[in-house]
């Protein structure tokens, strides 16, 4: 969401600058040296020999890559009861839905998530020092797992309504999962991909309001996944 969102839904967003964990390279003549933008994060001790076997230093300074909001206590408050209006006692929208609809509800996320695959793997790269591969692993990876997540339930008789045996009573009984409640997810620097969506993804399908506490550091990938969310949820 952009600030003129954030501010009209919680007053004043303040937002801090982050900067990337690789920096912005000049030799030592002010010319900016030349990167592209799929390569990965420059050896800080890097030096550059010309043809005349006279070395030129590069001059490393940080560079901003992006701004991350930062709340207030009262802010985080307003926060937490939008989600306890959104599940509203188990009878929020989100929670009434049936899992089938949800299910269609993430895999329209998954869809909006893959087109900003490369801005994410980007992202990874140049905030917390992720080299290509890896980067392209975690995305790929986070994406499968909630795919297989989704064939699993769809699959298992354990996630769908089912009726007692009769051999243990007389009456009929119909048993189903039901949502917890509000969920607080909490994700880590290194993987804030991949670990945080592990735990996210099966909360949102099982009907449970989701709060996302996003990493301080790594936190920038997930501005991108929200505007998916926007589209999806």
């Amino acid at each position: 969401r952009d600030k003129a969102e954030l501010d009209h839904g919680l007053g004043q967003v303040e937002l801090s600058e982050v900067y990337g964990c690789c920096a912005k390279v000049t030799s030592n003549d002010s010319t900016p040296a030349q990167k592209n933008e799929d390569e990965e994060c420059p050896d800080k001790t890097t030096t550059t020999t010309s043809s005349n076997n006279s070395i030129n230093s590069l001059v490393f300074s940080p560079t901003v890559i992006g701004t991350m909001p930062q709340f207030t206590q009262n802010q985080s408050l307003r926060t937490l009861q939008s989600a306890v209006e959104a599940w509203k006692g188990g009878s929020g929208t989100w929670p009434q839905m049936s899992l089938s609809q949800r299910i269609s509800a993430i895999e329209s996320f998954i869809a909006n998530l893959q087109q900003k695959r490369r801005e994410i793997i980007k992202v990874l790269m140049w905030e917390i020092g992720k080299n290509y591969k890896d980067a392209e692993a975690e995305f790929d990876r986070t994406i499968q797992f909630i795919q297989k997540t989704i064939s699993y339930i769809r699959s298992s008789d354990e996630f769908a309504p089912r009726a007692w045996d009769e051999s243990h009573a007389p009456t009929t009984l119909y048993a189903s999962r039901a949502a917890i409640g509000i969920i607080m997810c909490l994700g880590p620097y290194n993987y804030p991909l991949n670990e945080t969506y592990a735990t996210l993804i099966p909360a949102l399908l099982m009907g449970n309001i989701v709060i996302l506490k996003v990493p301080t550091v790594g936190g920038l990938v997930h501005l991108l996944t929200m505007e998916a969310f926007a589209k999806s949820l």
